[in-house]
């Protein structure tokens, strides 16, 4: 199922490169554990979301919700670990398969910060992934903006006081030969 998600969408958005790239090709699985009763677990299926990178020859795939097994109604999923962290693996196009090349953990490994993993959780598991998405976006969007304010609020006293710095020996640069003018002035 998961390689045919990726193979629907693979040749979309590859642009020139679409023409040499065959319509359809089965996405890995890392491994399929059936359960006592016979019921098949997947575990690391991929196709959840695509990219391309076209400089790279490369496919980015990112993983599903985790090993899942079918719900006890058509169309429903059931997963059995909840803490599953979702990763983006690096393919390359070998013959009609794609071939791992590595992967990235997206949970635990620094790259995003918790509040995007709990997000893009909730807008799969609702079918609003773009929505959630779009919510983080502005929340960081908004703490990018609200970061760059309290560093201009710092800044603005400190450009002053260096200004000052400048500005006063420039000054007295200045003041300090006519005083002594003045006062040979006076005293002449």
């Amino acid at each position: 199922m998961f390689g045919a998600v990726a193979a629907a969408a693979l040749c979309w958005g590859c642009g020139s490169a679409a023409s040499s790239l065959p319509e359809r090709v089965a996405v890995p699985f890392e491994t399929v554990c059936p359960q006592a009763d016979g019921t098949p677990v997947f575990i690391g299926g991929y196709g959840s979301a695509m990219g391309y990178d076209a400089a790279d020859s490369c496919f980015w795939l990112l993983t599903d919700r985790g090993p899942n097994v079918d719900g006890p109604t058509p169309e429903s999923k059931v997963f059995a670990l909840p803490e599953f962290a979702p990763r983006v693996g690096k393919f390359r196009l070998s013959g009609d398969s794609l071939e791992a090349v590595g992967t990235v953990p997206l949970r635990d490994a620094g790259i995003f910060p918790p509040l995007l993993y709990n997000m893009a959780a909730i807008g799969e598991e609702t079918g609003n992934m773009e929505e959630m998405l779009g919510h983080a976006a502005d929340f960081y969007e908004e703490e990018v903006e609200n970061a760059t304010k309290a560093v201009t609020a710092i800044m603005e006293p400190v450009i002053i006081v260096l200004m000052a710095g400048v500005v006063v020996p420039i000054m007295f640069a200045i003041m300090a030969p006519m005083m002594s003018m003045y006062t040979a002035a006076e005293n002449g």
